[in-house]
């Protein structure tokens, strides 16, 4: 009979998929434009999901890859992104809110203040009497909302990250070249300040969670049925700390 500590650990796997093979290791491309992509790599709770990208899921090759599983870390070491849920049972984006929290961790931080005024001031248009004011009401968790604002007002914006993801979660509008890295590496400094070595999250890709059943709350898989919707990213999934194995994938069984 399989142990409770058993069955904790082995639940503990997850998993990722890649068109390539024979990978060492995993190295994230801190300039990828995707902010998701840059701070991490991304695994899923469910092989299933991972299937689909060693198919080269969005590629169109459709040559065979690889999956390969890592354990997780520990719980603790996690930050789980919360998702909104909208009616009929819509969570949130997950790129669009990974980006605002990633954002928004870096511009809400007293070391950064400087970088959120040199966005706002050239994404939003104002001068830097404004963008003060602007910071100085989001850090004090009052929605900048009042006429003088003008059109960086946002009336539902009473944090850093509800501002971002209203405004610019993929920060496409930088005030300089090299801008969005920066955030990215600032990012990256004050979740190792804080012993946080990834992301938990709810996958919201309908071509990815494609004939899966949804594991939620909100939406919780049927029993009996696998599936899960569950993901994570890996800051820093280095062959040390986190090394990779190839398994074979389910239809491989």
């Amino acid at each position: 009979m399989k142990t409770f500590r058993k069955f904790i650990a082995e639940s503990q796997w997850m998993y990722h998929g890649t068109s390539r093979n024979n990978l060492n290791t995993l190295t994230p491309n801190r300039d990828d434009t995707m902010i998701d992509r840059a701070i991490g790599s991304h695994f899923a709770a469910d092989k299933t999901v991972s299937n689909k990208f060693s198919k080269d899921l969005y590629g169109g090759s459709n040559k065979e890859g690889s999956v390969y599983e890592t354990r997780s870390p520990p719980r603790s070491k996690l930050q789980r992104v919360s998702q909104k849920i909208y009616p009929h049972e819509q969570v949130a984006s997950d790129q669009s809110t990974i980006g605002a929290h990633v954002i928004s961790t870096v511009f809400s931080h007293p070391d950064h203040k400087q970088m959120f005024i040199d966005w706002v001031k050239n994404a939003r248009r104002v001068d830097d009497e404004t963008a003060h004011a602007i910071h100085d009401k989001l850090s004090k968790g009052k929605a900048p909302a009042d006429k003088k604002f003008g059109t960086a007002a946002s009336k539902g914006s009473s944090s850093f990250f509800s501002y971002m993801r209203n405004f610019d979660p993929g920060l496409h509008t930088q005030p300089r070249d090299g801008f969005k890295r920066e955030v990215i590496d600032r990012y990256l400094e004050i979740m190792k300040s804080r012993d946080i070595k990834g992301l938990e999250y709810k996958n919201t890709s309908p071509r990815e969670m494609e004939g899966i059943p949804k594991d939620s709350k909100r939406n919780p898989r049927p029993k009996g049925l696998p599936g899960s919707n569950k993901s994570y990213i890996l800051f820093n999934p280095g062959k040390h700390e986190h090394p990779i194995t190839k398994v074979k994938r389910n239809e491989d069984l």
